[in-house]
């Protein structure tokens, strides 16, 4: 009997705590859980996404699974003036907007009067009679090297027909180096047509395009007596042939070359008042066997070669 009111008790106590989970002043008990995996720990050991690639080449270089190059040094050049020809240059495409202006820019004219008797190819320069010479004297690029007129200058006569852009240039240089040629005849003795078919087309776009024109001619290896002439710009004609006429004769402070360009190279039907974006630079080595532009000077101080705001005006004129 004993026994049995013991087992009664515990019945009713253990059924009395049961319902008084319920009742108020009691909280519910907070439900456990079983862990789950540890996943913070776990996400150490997971693989991470590759950073995203900030350039073509690093994304090449990812998917191939080398290691990113750092910075590559740009070729050195000077705060005058970058080195005329470009690495890998590209024609910036037809502005989207309106970029006109004027027929001309302000700074320094080169006229060229029209020739009714074009000269004679020679380099002797004995039927020009223009008796206009303008002069290549600024310094636009490696002034630190340039040890005054002497070392490199030059003056420049020009005249047209419909045929053709003649030009001559009297250069005074107190030694002769050109050990290079094609897109590299820049890093020898040798000079430089910027030209700018449509300047008022885009006359405020600071970066050359498809009317833009840039184009070396080196006197020749060696000596001044075998001229070749390279297109850097636009590239749809980079490295074809210029079809220029040109002569050159050794002098005994420079050399003296003389040229014809074809207007059909540059897609134009010359005329009187005819006004073109020009400047025209001369590029100077003076280390014999090596292959260098040590400093350049043009007609227009402000010459920068992919910056055709920065250039002058060619204008056609009637026959003087």
């Amino acid at each position: 009997m004993k026994k049995l009111l013991i087992y009664t008790s515990l019945i009713f106590t253990l059924a009395f705590t049961l319902s008084a989970c319920t009742l108020p002043g009691f909280s519910t008990p907070t439900p456990f859980d079983f862990p789950t995996p540890d996943k913070t720990m776990t996400a150490l050991f997971e693989p991470t996404e590759p950073p995203p690639a900030t350039s073509a080449a690093t994304e090449t270089q990812a998917a191939e699974g080398t290691e990113a190059p750092t910075n590559t040094p740009m070729p050195e050049v000077t705060d005058t003036e970058a080195p005329t020809a470009t690495l890998n240059p590209t024609d910036t495409p037809e502005p989207t907007e309106s970029y006109a202006g004027p027929a001309a820019r302000p700074g320094p004219n080169l006229n060229a009067h029209y020739l009714s008797d074009p000269p004679t190819i020679n380099g002797y320069l004995e039927d020009w009679d223009t008796g206009i010479l303008e002069v290549i004297t600024h310094v636009v690029y490696g002034e630190d090297n340039y040890t005054g007129k002497s070392d490199a200058s030059g003056k420049v006569e020009l005249g047209w027909d419909d045929e053709y852009l003649y030009i001559n240039i009297r250069v005074t240089d107190d030694k002769y180096v050109q050990i290079s040629d094609k897109q590299n005849i820049y890093k020898g003795d040798s000079f430089e047509i910027l030209l700018d078919t449509h300047t008022a087309y885009d006359y405020y776009l600071a970066s050359m395009n498809w009317d833009d024109y840039q184009i070396g001619i080196s006197p020749g290896q060696g000596n001044p007596n075998n001229p070749e002439c390279y297109i850097w710009y636009p590239l749809s004609k980079r490295g074809s042939t210029c079809a220029v006429q040109a002569e050159a004769v050794k002098t005994g402070q420079g050399y003296i070359m003389e040229m014809a360009l074809p207007w059909t190279l540059f897609e134009i039907t010359p005329q009187v008042g005819d006004k073109f974006g020009f400047a025209l630079s001369l590029s100077d080595n003076d280390e014999p066997g090596e292959a260098l532009q040590q400093s350049m000077v043009s007609n227009v101080s402000t010459r920068y070669f992919s910056d055709p705001t920065t250039w002058g005006d060619l204008i056609l004129k009637a026959e003087k």
